[in-house]
């Protein structure tokens, strides 16, 4: 038969043991959460363009240029050109300079009028990020 002191002992260091190992799961847990929050927030944003968004233009662009705060696939980029008359023109796939974060997009010929250069592109952790960038081209 085992002493009452025994038992207590033994069931303190159980719990003790409980304790430590209910710990480690929380501390292994909140990892994994901090660890997945910074893939979550890698989606690559766009720093700049050329032109920039709003632009009133005196003369027309015959490229767009995108610049990305990270790496995208080039491959997976989309971009389509919504016309003054609101058509929408399908833009062909971009030119890389050498860099993923920065891509061209040809134009063609534009006309005066409202633009919108709406754009999609997928960051390098898989996650897709779109856009529109809206520019003004004068008469003249």
């Amino acid at each position: 038969m085992v002493s009452r002191p025994d038992r207590e002992a033994h069931r303190r260091r159980l719990h003790g043991a409980l304790h430590r190992g209910m710990r480690a799961i929380l501390v292994v847990a909140i990892a994994g959460w901090l660890a997945g929050s910074s893939v979550a927030f890698a989606h690559a944003k766009l720093e700049r363009s050329t032109p920039v968004s709003g632009a009133v233009l005196d003369r027309a662009p015959t490229q767009v240029m995108l610049q990305f705060d990270s790496d995208v696939e080039r491959r997976f980029s989309r971009f389509t050109l919504r016309l003054p008359g609101g058509e929408k023109r399908a833009l062909a796939a971009p030119n890389a300079n050498g860099r993923t974060r920065e891509l061209s997009v040809p134009l063609g010929a534009l006309a005066a009028g409202d633009y919108a250069l709406e754009w999609s592109v997928v960051s390098r952790d898989g996650h897709r990020v779109s856009g529109t960038l809206r520019f003004t081209v004068r008469p003249g």
